[in-house]
Formats: structure tokens, C-alpha cells, sequence
């Protein structure tokens, strides 16, 4: 169970990251 729930955080945080760097290239091509 601790290595699904590992895997869970892991894929939470990326997809996290991967908003975050959406939200920073779109303000940056809207600028």
C-alpha cells in the first residue's frame, strides 16, 4: 500500500509541476 500511495504523491506533484509550468509559458507568451 505504501508504494501506491508513493506512486499517487508522485503523479500528483508532477501533474502539480506540469500546471504551474503551463501557467508560467502562458504568461510569458501573453506578455
Amino acid at each position: 500500500v505504501g508504494g501506491y500511495l508513493g506512486k499517487r504523491v508522485e503523479f500528483a506533484g508532477g501533474l502539480v509541476l506540469c500546471l504551474i509550468g503551463l501557467n508560467i509559458l502562458r504568461a510569458h507568451l501573453l506578455a
